[in-house]
């Protein structure tokens, strides 16, 4: 795999980890991980 391939996953994983956070925050539960 190249550099850019990396880079690119990388931000793919942090942009739906924002998201996934995002929607747990509604849940009191979930919203200790964000």
């Amino acid at each position: 795999m190249t550099k850019k391939i990396k880079n690119t996953i990388y931000l793919l994983v942090s942009v739906i980890l924002s998201m996934l956070c995002l929607v747990y925050a509604s849940v009191p539960l979930y919203s200790i991980f964000c």
